[in-house]
C-alpha cells in the first residue's frame, strides 16, 4: 500500500476544491491521464481514511494534506509516536507515584525516581527528599550536573542555603536560566566567598546575556561588598533592564561615586530608571 508518487497527491487539491463527482473525476483525468481514474480514487480513498484515523483515533489533528504519501514511512512515525505516548504515560504514572510516596514517607521509592530517565520526576523528586529532610549533599552535587535543566535549576534552588556546596560552576552554563537562578542563589548565601564576588563581577561585566548580567548585579547589590561596586556602576551604562537592576543595586552603598551616578539616572531616557534613582536620592 503506497501512493505512488505527488501526482497522486495532488488529487486531493481536487477533491477539495472541485464540486461534485463529476467534476472530480474530470479533474483527475487532467492530472494524470497516465493513470486508471479508478486507481487514483483509490489512493484518494486510502489518503482520507489515514487522515481519519491519525484524527479520531490519535488525536492529531493535521490537514488532508497529510504529508505521510508512503505507508511504511508512516508506519515508522506511528511506531515512534506510539513509543513517545507510552513513554509519557510511564512519566505520568512516576509522578503520581511521587506524591504517594512522599506522602507515605517512601523514601527509597523516591530516590529511584530521582534516578530514572523522566528528567521531571527527577526535578520533583529533589522537593520531595528536601522536604522529608533526606535530600544529602551527594544526591544534590550531582543533580547540580544533570543533563536536563529543570534538575539544574531545581537543584541550585535548593543549595542556596548549603554554604559548603559550590554554585560557582552554574555561572558558567550553557543554559541562561541555570546562570540567572545561580546568581539568585549566591546573593542570598551570607558572607559569600571572595571567589564568589569575583565570579559575581565577571558575569556581570562579561556575560553575552543581559538577563543573566542583571541577575549578577542584583547578586552583587544584595551581598553589598565594595568589591563589586564598579561592575554595579558599569551597569549602569548597560540595556535598560540592566540599568534599572543596577539603579536598585547601588542601594547599600554611599560613596560620591554612587551618588554622582544616581544624579545622572535621574536624567535617563528610561523612565523606571530615572524613578529608582528618584527613590534612591
Amino acid at each position: 500500500m503506497r501512493l505512488k508518487d505527488a501526482r497522486s497527491f495532488d488529487c486531493v487539491i481536487v477533491l477539495q476544491t472541485l464540486g461534485g463527482c463529476d467534476r472530480c473525476i474530470e479533474g483527475i483525468e487532467r492530472i494524470d491521464r497516465g493513470r486508471s481514474v479508478f486507481a487514483l480514487i483509490y489512493d484518494l480513498v486510502r489518503h482520507v481514511v489515514l487522515h481519519w484515523v491519525l484524527a479520531h483515533r490519535f488525536h492529531i489533528w493535521t490537514s488532508p494534506l497529510c504529508p505521510y504519501y508512503d505507508t511504511d514511512a508512516f508506519l515508522h512515525w506511528l511506531h515512534g509516536y506510539h513509543s513517545l505516548r507510552i513513554d509519557q504515560n510511564r512519566a505520568m504514572t512516576v509522578r503520581h507515584q511521587l506524591i504517594v510516596s512522599e506522602a507515605n514517607g517512601d523514601v527509597p521509592a523516591i530516590l529511584k525516581a530521582q534516578r530514572g530517565p523522566d528528567a521531571h520526576s527527577r526535578a520533583l523528586a529533589l522537593g520531595c527528599l528536601q522536604r522529608l529532610e533526606a535530600l544529602e549533599d551527594e544526591i544534590l552535587i550531582g543533580a547540580l550536573s544533570d543533563e536536563d535543566r529543570d534538575v539544574r535549576i531545581r537543584a541550585v534552588e535548593l543549595a542556596f542555603d548549603r554554604q559548603h556546596i559550590s554554585l560557582i560552576d552554574g555561572l558558567s552554563d550553557g543554559d541562561d536560566l541555570v546562570v540567572e537562578t545561580t546568581c539568585w542563589a549566591l546573593g542570598e548565601r551570607e558572607a559569600p566567598k571572595t571567589e564568589t564576588i569575583e565570579a559575581l563581577i565577571a558575569t556581570a561585566t562579561e556575560h553575552d546575556v543581559s538577563i543573566c548580567r542583571e541577575a549578577a548585579i542584583a547578586a552583587l547589590g544584595a551581598i553589598g561588598h565594595m568589591d563589586g561596586l564598579p561592575a554595579i556602576l558599569a551597569g549602569m551604562q548597560d540595556r535598560a533592564p540592566v540599568r534599572r537592576r543596577a539603579v536598585l543595586a547601588l542601594a547599600p552603598f554611599d560613596t560620591p561615586e554612587v551618588t554622582n551616578a544616581l544624579e545622572a539616572a535621574l536624567t535617563d531616557r528610561d523612565r523606571q530608571v530615572r524613578q529608582a534613582a528618584e527613590d534612591l536620592m
